[in-house]
């Protein structure tokens, strides 16, 4: 069943982006009021990284740096894109081997979207939503056979009973 979808089926369409020239502490602000954890860093609107509250952690308060008078490109990672057909279990299989929570998704050059782990887990939530759907209905169609099965034998053995 995931195996059927592609990242466009499933991703979000969205996007903030920062240019890599814009200051990190405008990025800091915009991911602490819109309440994300990441910020995909574009050139002339093609993405090239991303900004993550870790990566400011770690290289930013960690070592002590002053973060005001830093761009986005002194703080961003590399980052890969995806295309909107590509399928999602080829995502995630990335995901998983890269160690990344998300990528941006890119046709024709540009950006359409995100997609990120949670997109994908929503998915398998429902389908296993509707895989117990179907499996309660299929215990009432077999409810519903053995009790036709149990009324024809009930009524053949009156039949044969009163025959004799």
């Amino acid at each position: 069943m995931v195996e059927s979808y592609i990242v466009k089926d499933i991703m979000t369409f969205n996007v903030a982006t920062f240019d890599k020239r814009d200051k990190l502490t405008d990025a800091i602000q915009i991911m602490a009021d819109h309440k994300v954890n990441s910020i995909l860093i574009v050139e002339k609107g093609f993405p090239i990284g991303v900004v993550t509250e870790r990566i400011i952690m770690r290289n930013v308060l960690a070592k002590g740096l002053n973060y005001k008078n830093l761009k986005c490109k002194d703080m961003m990672e590399y980052i890969r894109a995806v295309s909107p057909y590509d399928p999602v279990t080829y995502v995630a299989k990335m995901m998983r081997e890269l160690k990344l929570k998300w990528f941006p998704v890119v046709d024709e050059g540009r950006i359409v979207g995100v997609i990120n782990q949670s997109d994908i887990v929503a998915i398998s939530t429902n389908l296993h939503k509707k895989h117990k759907n179907v499996m309660f209905h299929h215990k009432i169609q077999l409810i519903i056979i053995f009790g036709i099965i149990v009324f024809l034998f009930g009524f053949f053995f009156y039949v044969l009973i009163n025959k004799i």
